[in-house]
C-alpha cells in the first residue's frame, strides 16, 4: 500500500506521543477496610442477640435449677424425704420471693402458699412433721401451681 506523505508526518508525531504514555496497569484492589454498612449492621445485630441471650440465661437460670431440683425430688422413693425436700425448696423460694432478706415466719409461709393455690393449706405441705399413720404424700400439681404463681410474683 502506498502511504501519503501527510500521514507519515502524523505517524511520527503520534509515535512520540504514544511512547510517553504509561502502560495500562490494573487499578489497585479495593481495601477490605472499612467494611460496608451491611456488615456493621449484621455485627451489631449479632452482638445484641448474644447480649440478650446471656441476660435471658441469667434470668432463667434460677428457675431451671428449681425445676431440676424438683425433678430430683420426684425421683426419690421415700415419700417422707420427698415431703421434707419440697418443703425446704418452697420455703427457700418463698424467702427469695420476699426480697427483704429476712426469713419468713411459718404464718407468712402458710399465707404465701394459700395465696398461690387460692385455697387453704394442703395437708402435704407439713406432712413431714406428722407421724407415719397421718402422712400425706406430695401433690405435685400443687407444687407446680405454687412455683408458677411465685415466679410471676418475683418477675414483677
Amino acid at each position: 500500500m502506498a502511504t501519503l506523505p501527510l500521514m507519515a508526518n502524523a505517524t511520527a508525531g503520534l509515535d512520540s506521543i504514544l511512547s510517553q504514555l504509561a502502560p495500562n496497569t490494573p487499578p489497585p484492589h479495593a481495601s477490605a477496610w472499612p467494611p460496608a454498612i451491611g456488615y456493621w449492621l449484621i455485627l451489631a445485630a449479632l452482638i445484641i442477640f448474644f447480649v440478650l441471650m446471656v441476660i435471658w440465661q441469667n434470668k432463667t437460670k434460677q428457675w431451671r435449677t428449681i425445676k431440676k431440683n424438683i425433678a430430683k425430688v420426684q425421683q426419690l422413693t421415700d415419700p417422707r424425704t420427698q415431703s421434707e425436700q419440697v418443703h425446704a425448696l418452697l420455703h427457700w423460694l418463698d424467702n427469695k420471693k420476699n426480697r427483704e432478706g429476712k426469713i419468713n415466719s411459718p404464718q407468712n409461709f402458710k399465707q404465701s402458699i394459700e395465696n398461690a393455690l387460692q385455697h387453704p393449706l394442703p395437708d402435704w405441705v407439713n406432712a413431714h412433721y406428722r407421724s407415719d399413720k397421718d402422712f400425706v404424700s406430695v401433690d405435685w400439681s400443687d407444687v407446680q401451681v405454687i412455683i408458677k404463681s411465685w415466679r410471676k410474683e418475683i418477675a414483677k
